[in-house]
């Protein structure tokens, strides 16, 4: 079943390098509430998508401003069925679409897509 089942996730990168702020620590001894201020208006920034289905490696897709439930569903619905036209028809036939559960990916307009373009999955 692994075969099948395509991996996804996006990251944000910015003009300072990767930007993974639900990954980022602050350990401080004398003050445990240190915040790191920055200012992202100032500073270019992307998000890119990318997957993994089986042995294959997905082209990676640059997706244009805020990732929000609307821009994710656009993604789903028209950038996704394109990207995965090197991928055989046999697998695409019974591909599970694995993401997480950030707001955007579980927006209910994309949940419902999703249940309706890949019922049982």
């Amino acid at each position: 079943m692994h075969r099948y089942i395509l991996v996804t996730d996006e990251a944000q990168f910015n003009s300072d390098g990767v930007d993974n702020t639900h990954n980022s620590h602050v350990w401080a001894d004398e003050n445990p509430h240190a915040t790191v201020e920055s200012n992202f208006q100032l500073c270019f920034s992307a998000n890119v998508w990318c997957a993994v289905l089986d042995d294959q490696l997905i082209d990676p897709f640059i997706l244009e401003g805020r990732l929000t439930g609307e821009a994710y569903l656009r993604f789903v619905q028209e950038e996704l069925p394109r990207l995965l036209e090197d991928v055989p028809l046999n697998k695409r036939g019974r591909m599970y679409f694995q993401h997480d559960g950030v707001p955007p990916h579980f927006s209910r307009e994309v949940r419902n897509f999703l249940n309706y373009r890949f019922p049982g999955r």
